[in-house]
């Protein structure tokens, strides 16, 4: 069986392994140099990095051996999801009706969808001097309004003699009517027979009347109101009229059905001459100046409608004279209020028609399939 013990052998440093019949004797340090040594030392660290590197383990990792435990696993089979397959439309063909029960999911967008897109669909370009002469009839608009103002302030300072601006609208009266008669038959085609013009004498004479018999309450209408409230009231009431005043041409020969804009411009204005004339301080002058408003505020408004049916040339002519009558009227008064109202009518006249030919570049409109659909009763 072999020694139980061990002996020492004849060599220094050896010894007998147990139960072996063979003696291991390695080589005495005392000989070896402290470079070998040292080699030795780094060969056996090397030895064993690669070694750790073999079993993918690495001691500065504090998870090691974790990845080597895991190697000899089996990897789990995750099953692929299938794809879903194409829907495959049936052959009828998709409707834009809700009624309907259709092979077509809800979100079904068609490939004809943009086929029936339209941009700027009802876009008509606009020209600049077609606009200017549009832009005339505001500015008469607006300088009828300078004209009365001038006129208010003229008798408030008692400057002007009201029994004169009496006779002045009488005989303003007359050539408007004269001027109606010629534009009715010579333009329109129709002639205003003997008994419709005794009607009109009639109703004028009937509201020249009333106000000279309403002269003096409407001279004690605002006695207990401030002069400042009046004036703040009297501009907010003639930008009503500006805003609301109808500028179209008149359609036909004969008088139609008002549009609503355009009577409540006119009873904005005439609220604002009412106004006005509780700040005068005797009967007449309240009388002359509601005479002068009338024919200001309601019977040129009929009659430039038929004016605009007239030539270009006699349209711009007419707007060159209002314009030049009231910034004559208005440079008596003061330089700087007549430098606004050139301002205001070379910007209405020339400068918004320019502004509006120049936004037309902007104008983007979509309409397409998506947009509310109207109704077409045949």
């Amino acid at each position: 069986m072999g020694n139980l013990c061990s002996k020492p052998g004849t060599l220094s440093g050896g010894h007998t392994v147990l139960g072996g019949g063979q003696t291991v004797a390695p080589s005495s340090p005392r000989n070896e140099s402290p470079e070998e040594r040292r080699a030795q030392l780094a060969e056996a660290a090397r030895q064993r990095m690669e070694n750790d590197k073999n079993r993918l383990i690495n001691k500065n990792n504090p998870n090691a051996g974790r990845l080597a435990s895991q190697v000899n696993k089996p990897v789990k089979h995750v099953p692929q999801q299938k794809e879903p397959e194409p829907l495959r439309w049936m052959s009828t063909e998709w409707e834009k009706v809700l009624w309907k029960k259709q092979p077509y999911p809800d979100n079904y967008i068609p490939d004809s969808f943009l086929s029936s897109l339209r941009r700027n669909a009802n876009f008509r370009p606009y020209t600049y001097w077609p606009l200017v002469l549009a832009a005339c009839t505001i500015s008469q608009h607006i300088s009828s309004i300078f004209i009365f103002l001038v006129t208010f302030v003229r008798l408030y300072d008692e400057s002007w003699d009201p029994r004169i601006l009496v006779w002045i609208c009488v005989g303003m009266f007359l050539l408007g009517l004269i001027l109606w008669e010629l534009l009715e038959r010579c333009v329109f085609g129709y002639r205003i027979d003997k008994e419709q013009r005794a009607k009109t004498f009639k109703s004028s004479i009937l509201v020249f009347l009333a106000l000279l018999a309403l002269s003096p309450v409407l001279r004690t209408l605002s006695a207990s109101t401030s002069s400042d409230s009046i004036w703040a009231l009297t501009a907010c009431l003639f930008m009503l009229n500006i805003l609301l005043a109808d500028y179209g041409p008149s359609r036909s020969g004969r008088l139609g059905r008002e549009r609503l804009t355009s009577v409540l411009s006119i009873n904005a204005a005439m609220s604002a001459s009412v106004v006005l004339a509780s700040r005068l301080r005797d009967d007449i002058s309240v009388f002359a100046l509601m005479l002068f408003s009338i024919q200001v505020f309601a019977l040129l408004p009929m009659l430039r409608t038929r004016l605009l049916m007239m030539p270009s040339f006699l349209r711009a002519l007419l707007t060159v004279s209002f314009a030049g009558v009231s910034i004559h009227l208005t440079s008596g008064l003061s330089q700087l209020v007549t430098g606004i109202q050139a301002v205001i009518l070379g910007f209405i006249t020339f400068g918004a028609p320019w502004v509006l030919v120049w936004a037309q570049k902007f104008k983007n409109e979509i309409r397409g399939p998506w947009d509310v659909a109207i109704p077409q009763v045949r």
